[in-house]
């Protein structure tokens, strides 16, 4: 048995397609030529990968088992190509960052694009055990409140600690609209706001912890909050609430009076963590240029 990449990212294609036409016509080869590659690598593995119907090529059990693990081995062997482009060229150019648009991050964003040693990506990337940051990316920004995957490949600096957690809600609601309790909810709240998972790692283990308390969460529609840019058009509606890590002294700052916040007093002991993440294969110079510009730039809490 001697797979190559093509014959990968052949199988990769078609799983991702459900049709040898299709796939051919991606991958820029003939019908018969993929035809005959997708039974090559079906014998020498010794297994069938997908069910057959019609012109329907669907993943089978060993095949779905099979993707994950191709996709990952895939990525590791884009990541040598461009690691050793990096060290022929001496890692010569601009250092890519990914910075998801936050209040916590918004000075440190723009001082990065507006220095030509870094290109900005804004990407909301979940961090997984074998790929904590971009693949296109050098370093990263991520927000998190559990423990980051342990990965050896990475360098990873925790540069700020965010506290608290807080309500944001329509600035048309009168007091007399909510209840007295800290959390600050008006009876005619229908929907919360917050957060997506992609967005801050751990969110939905926040939710469940809220849900387990006062708060009860079960009792309101949540949606997800894909962007911080997002809150203001969409807690305009009275019937919204958006639940945000960090105080309101920070969001007032941002949103002045077109929202009121309020601290969830109960939950001052949360705390979101904004870690720097670099591939260990990055130039020491570039990484500690990067750190002094974050350190610049980042906000006190």
């Amino acid at each position: 048995m001697n797979l190559t990449i093509k014959q990968l990212e052949y199988f990769v294609q078609i799983a991702k397609s459900e049709n040898i036409s299709i796939a051919a016509s991606e991958l820029n080869i003939t019908q018969p030529a993929l035809s005959a590659a997708l039974q090559k690598i079906e014998q020498d593995l010794g297994i069938q990968l997908f069910d057959r119907s019609g012109g329907r090529l669907a993943l089978n059990n060993a095949g779905k088992l099979l993707l994950p693990r191709i996709e990952r081995l895939l990525f590791s062997y884009t990541r040598v190509l461009t690691s050793a482009q990096k060290i022929a060229l001496n890692n010569d150019g601009p250092l890519n960052v990914s910075v998801s648009s936050s209040p916590w991050t918004f000075l440190i964003k723009t001082a990065l694009s507006r220095d030509p040693r870094f290109v900005i990506y804004s990407s909301n990337h979940y961090p997984q055990p074998d790929q904590l940051i971009p693949a296109e990316c050098d370093a990263a920004l991520l927000y998190h409140y559990l423990p980051l995957p342990e990965n050896e490949a990475y360098q990873v600096e925790e540069v700020m600690v965010i506290p608290g957690i807080c309500s944001a809600m329509s600035a048309t609601i009168n007091a007399s609209d909510t209840n007295q309790s800290d959390f600050y909810l008006p009876a005619s709240c229908q929907q919360l706001l917050m957060p997506a998972e992609e967005l801050v790692m751990g969110i939905k283990e926040i939710k469940e912890f809220l849900t387990t308390q006062e708060l009860s969460l079960n009792d309101y529609t949540i949606n997800q909050l894909t962007c911080f840019d997002q809150l203001a058009a969409s807690c305009l509606n009275p019937c919204n609430l958006g639940i945000l890590p960090g105080n309101k002294k920070l969001w007032q700052n941002i949103y002045g009076n077109s929202l009121q916040f309020k601290n969830l007093i109960a939950y001052d002991n949360l705390r979101l963590s904004i870690s720097l993440v670099s591939s260990k294969e990055l130039n020491e110079e570039k990484r500690n240029t990067l750190k002094d510009l974050i350190q610049q730039k980042k906000l006190s809490f």
